[in-house]
């Protein structure tokens, strides 16, 4: 998982412009990020650890088109100058990003990419690309910047992960969410399977794979994209709010909280459960209080290292002393490893909670992903050989649903990556 942004341009922009465009990504990669740009003709890269930094004016640098990626790495271990991007070709032809991850590889896939291209029979450069497209499944959405200034966007034939192309400040850009964009200054995604090319003569699309289909990752309409964002002409926001409504209406059919709706106050957990919780509570017509407040920006189920998961976790949110004698509803986007709920619920039952209830608007997330999300093995997930009632009586709430897989029938794409979900695996 990570955010990738692209600006095409035949004119000197500031790298600060950049910058401010690429903090909009944070969210999607906060351990390292790295920059390419066109300069005299030639084409540099700059990469650095940790959260995107602002450019000091006085020594502020002017380039031509350039690309980017804000990166999480699901180990700090393999974090280190090959692995952040950009990657730049041997011949200094092209320099490339990528979102993803090429499945059943032994080197790290980013590199493979690199050199599929470089290593291809054919002669010209786009090709090469369209090869790529063929013969690699999934899963990438890839922008490329070459030494000529003609800037690349594709998006393998599922579009596992997103990609788009704006118009901003007289500037073509391409990135991984459309949020950074005004209404007026979005322009189309691109779509699955699709080459496209950017440069002086403005935006054309070169091919599009004669099998393609939308089959998005779930987990990034249901979590890591930004609510604002639109992807395949779906809305993430109006989406969100259907899987809440979904929720809430299991609730009116069938539950233990029928008799106690009143009392119950729902809280979204930061920062993506908010939505989904007063979404919920309005169906409902429940009282929603932010009684749980985000003390850090980190998405903790990146990280593999047990320990360091607990202590973050404990550190990740301030709870409100009005929590004390309440009957709470937890509403939270999924629930992967456990971590961060169990500590939820060790600290709604320290302050004195009197019920708590956890309400899941995805269904359980039971099986591995080898398409860019950090879930390596199945012993680590916290549904791992369990219904229900056991997991409930492991976390120590009153209640907790979730929904099902056919809930996201007619909600998704058809065709979505849902393998986490225990859905099938079709694309490689």
């Amino acid at each position: 998982m990570c955010g990738i942004l692209g600006i095409y341009s035949n004119k000197y922009i500031y790298n600060s412009e950049l910058i401010n465009l690429l903090k909009n990504l944070q969210h999607r990669g906060k351990d390292a990020y790295g920059i390419s740009f066109l300069y005299k003709k030639k084409l540099f890269v700059n990469k650095f650890k940790g959260k995107v930094k602002n450019i000091k004016k006085k020594n502020e640098l002017l380039v031509y088109s350039c690309i980017s990626q804000t990166k999480y790495t699901t180990s700090l271990k393999i974090l280190n100058e090959k692995t952040i991007q950009p990657l730049i070709s041997k011949n200094k032809f092209f320099s490339l990003v990528h979102n993803g991850n090429i499945p059943n590889l032994e080197i790290f896939d980013t590199q493979y990419l690199v050199n599929y291209i470089e290593n291809s029979k054919y002669i010209y450069f786009e090709d090469k690309l369209i090869d790529l497209i063929n013969n690699v499944n999934v899963a990438y959405s890839i922008i490329i910047l070459t030494k000529n200034n003609n800037l690349y966007a594709l998006r393998d034939r599922y579009g596992i992960r997103p990609l788009c192309i704006g118009y901003k400040n007289k500037k073509y850009i391409i990135s991984s969410e459309s949020f950074i964009f005004k209404n007026n200054e979005y322009i189309r995604d691109i779509k699955p399977g699709e080459l496209v090319k950017i440069n002086n003569n403005g935006i054309e699309s070169l091919y599009i794979h004669p099998k393609s289909k939308i089959g998005i990752c779930s987990l990034e309409l249901i979590y890591l994209m930004n609510e604002k964002s639109i992807t395949d002409n779906y809305s993430v926001y109006e989406l969100r709010k259907k899987l809440s409504h979904k929720l809430a209406k299991k609730d009116i059919k069938n539950s233990k909280l029928d008799s106690h709706l009143n009392n119950n106050i729902v809280i979204g957990i930061p920062n993506t459960g908010i939505h989904y919780g007063k979404c919920y509570a309005q169906f409902l017509n429940l009282q929603y209080k932010q009684y749980i407040k985000k003390n850090t920006h980190e998405r903790t189920f990146i990280h593999n290292d047990k320990n360091k998961i607990k202590k973050k976790c404990n550190k990740k949110f301030n709870y409100s002393n009005y929590i004390n004698g309440k009957n709470i509803i937890i509403v939270d986007d999924s629930i992967v490893r456990g971590n961060v709920i169990k500590s939820i619920i060790q600290n709604l039952k320290r302050i004195g909670a009197k019920q708590i209830h956890i309400r899941i608007p995805s269904p359980p997330v039971i099986d591995t992903c080898e398409l860019g999300i950090s879930i390596d093995n199945k012993k680590e997930l916290i549904m791992n050989g369990k219904n229900i009632n056991e997991l409930n009586n492991e976390l120590g709430c009153n209640t907790i649903k979730y929904l099902d897989l056919k809930d996201l029938t007619n909600i998704f794409p058809k065709n979505s990556y849902n393998k986490y979900f225990g859905g099938k695996n079709n694309y490689y």
